[in-house]
């Protein structure tokens, strides 16, 4: 492999079309470094740029055989890493709109049919979720958010200490936080 060291690209791709394990290793080893550091600059977090890179790499093994090389290894390495990174930003910008929808439906009141059966079935979902919370937990939320009782008022109706209402009601929270967060990106996703 040291004599692949000293080879341009155009070499490299001839050598990486034929098969040559070898040329690949070269390949990886010359552009991995300075693409990740892109790539992290790019997605600001070091797992999804690694995530980013691994994707782009077996790309160009998918291509073996058949890759082009039109200008540049480095070139094809990185438009893909930036046509990659462009893709990730758009799902996640659908993502966050139609997050922002279902917020604006909410606050708004304002109901059109695709978004009212969308309302509804996160609705049902929310209403599943917290019918899986702990019995006592779920009276206490129930009281809370049906009914808008302070945490005093649940505590003198249930009697339990305030502090415990407190405290079951944070996790009770923090629970359906999590797991609405796992409905909406099924839902929207």
């Amino acid at each position: 492999m040291k004599t692949l060291c000293d080879k341009p690209d155009s070499a490299l791709a001839v050598l990486f079309n034929e098969g040559s394990s070898d040329a690949f290793a070269e390949i990886y080893n010359r552009y991995w470094q300075k693409m990740y550091g892109h790539a992290r600059r790019m997605v600001k977090d070091d797992e999804q740029a690694a995530d980013v890179l691994q994707d782009v790499f077996t790309k160009l093994l998918e291509k073996k055989g058949k890759f082009e090389l039109k200008s540049t290894i480095a070139s094809f390495l990185y438009t893909s890493l930036r046509n990659h990174i462009l893709n990730i930003i758009a799902k996640e910008r659908i993502r966050d709109d139609h997050f922002q929808l279902l917020v604006r439906i909410y606050e708004d009141g304002h109901w059109q049919t695709d978004e009212a059966i969308l309302a509804r079935e996160l609705t049902e979902s929310i209403d599943r979720e917290i019918e899986l919370l702990h019995e006592q937990t779920r009276t206490k939320f129930k009281l809370s958010w049906n009914e808008q009782l302070s945490h005093k008022e649940i505590a003198v109706r249930t009697g339990t200490a305030e502090e415990t209402v407190k405290k079951q009601l944070y996790l009770a929270i923090k629970t359906l936080r999590s797991r609405i967060a796992r409905i909406l990106i099924i839902v929207i996703g």
